[in-house]
């Protein structure tokens, strides 16, 4: 529970556009540093990556749905 914060907050930091790379890198060192190995990390990692994109999809699509339905 305390990962996911702590990444976020660090993902804010203007070291890269967007926070790419410095979340994933921040997500694996925390959780090597609590005791995953390395690859469960970067799994998981990677998971947040992909449900930050299907989130994104998804809300772009609903979006674009309301958008034209107000239109018509």
């Amino acid at each position: 529970i305390a990962v996911l914060p702590l990444a976020w907050l660090l993902t804010m930091l203007p070291i890269s556009i967007g926070g790419i790379g410095v979340r994933e890198g921040a997500v694996v060192f925390l959780l090597v540093s609590l005791g995953f190995k390395s690859p469960d990390a970067i799994a998981i990692s990677v998971l947040m990556i992909f449900q930050i994109l299907v989130q994104t999809i998804l809300g772009g699509i609903m979006y674009l749905s309301y958008k034209y339905n107000l239109e018509e």
